[in-house]
């Protein structure tokens, strides 16, 4: 079988593009029988794949995502006579000439519009429904994205697969002394602390989080850490730190080399992830992975991804927020048992798993299933 994989989410943050980067490599390292033509923007990524004898880059040169989509790619798969091809994020090539497959990353163009500019939520209201029905198969990472979908679009269920992310495998708890304050030092980290991962916008409810953390303050001796990029209407979350006079127990770290995420998850005694809709939520993961106890959202996939093993807190109220993370950071016991649920629950996702389920539905689209 010959399959074309779309990477322009090859060097995209966040979720869809970590995504892209460990499942492709998974995909690649267990599959050595098909024929994989990954197409790429840009000839750099090509080095990436030179090692594998069934895997052939394709560099299709332009910035612009409808030529690369719609004109370039089908170009190629016909080349290249594809069986199926892939597109790993959100758009789907119409006029290709084989059976086509496309990543669902969550609803949130449905449950959350107005977590994206003016733009990009007419695309998404326009195209993404079209792409739905028109696909062979759909990959969605989550049972409730794809509940969401099947609602919003009525596609039928037949045609979509729930394929859970992974997570890589250097996340695992840091006992090590000096890697600890290494990382300590190189971020100047308090003494204790709960620890957000993930970009700062809407949809995260990183004020909502900042406003819960205000009312803790003065009754715990923690600091927040927020480890992100700022994206889409940061300012609106953050000016809440100066709102609740907390410059000095709040710590902005920015970006965070992933090197040293383990033990920033190692080192904090909470992680809180209080988005008010998320797709799927690999830092859950992450988190349970390093052992640190979590307080999480009831909204979008949150309760699927954690199962027993965290703290449910309603995102929309910065009481139940307070409320979550006292529990979680003065009953020890507690703690404890969600770290051990953590480790057994994170255990169930690999982005192996990820990657076979994805080739099963990659060959059922091929067969016309």
């Amino acid at each position: 079988m010959k399959i074309g994989i779309m990477l322009r989410s090859l060097s995209d943050v966040g979720g869809p593009g970590e995504y892209t980067r460990n499942m492709l490599d998974a995909l690649l390292r267990l599959d050595r029988e098909n024929e994989y033509f990954l197409f790429l923007r840009n000839q750099a990524f090509a080095e990436r794949f030179k090692a594998w004898p069934n895997v052939h880059p394709v560099v299709l040169q332009t910035r612009r995502r409808f030529l690369f989509d719609q004109i370039l790619v089908p170009l190629a798969v016909r080349k290249y006579a594809c069986d199926v091809v892939i597109n790993l994020k959100h758009s789907l090539p119409l006029l290709v000439g084989a059976r086509t497959v496309f990543v669902m990353h969550g609803a949130d163009w449905i449950a959350f519009p107005q977590n994206s500019y003016f733009f990009d939520r007419l695309y998404h209201r326009v195209s993404l429904p079209f792409f739905c029905w028109k696909a062979d198969k759909i990959v969605s990472v989550s049972q409730n994205a794809t509940d969401i979908i099947i609602r919003h679009t009525g596609v039928s269920a037949a045609k979509i697969a729930t394929i859970y992310h992974g997570f890589r495998q250097d996340f695992r708890r840091i006992d090590d002394a000096q890697t600890l304050e290494r990382v300590r030092a190189k971020y100047q980290l308090p003494a204790k602390f709960i620890l957000y991962v993930g970009r700062i916008y809407p949809m995260k409810n990183v004020g909502g989080l900042i406003d819960g953390f205000a009312q803790l303050s003065d009754r715990l001796p923690h600091h927040l850490v927020i480890a992100g990029m700022k994206y889409f209407k940061a300012d609106n979350d953050l000016s809440r730190i100066e709102r609740h006079r907390l410059a000095e127990r709040v710590r902005l770290l920015g970006f965070v080399e992933e090197q040293d995420l383990p033990a920033l998850y190692s080192l904090a005694e909470a992680f809180a992830l209080p988005s008010l809709y998320e797709g799927f939520g690999i830092p859950l993961l992450e988190a349970m992975a390093c052992g640190c106890p979590i307080v999480t959202s009831t909204a979008g996939a949150c309760p699927e991804v954690v199962g027993e093993a965290a703290v449910l807190v309603d995102p929309h109220d910065s009481a139940s927020i307070a409320g979550g993370l006292f529990e979680v950071l003065t009953d020890r016991q507690l703690a404890a048992s969600l770290v051990a649920k953590g480790y057994t629950r994170v255990a169930q996702f690999s982005w192996d798993k990820c990657a076979r389920q994805t080739l099963d539905v990659l060959r059922s689209a091929a067969a016309g299933g």
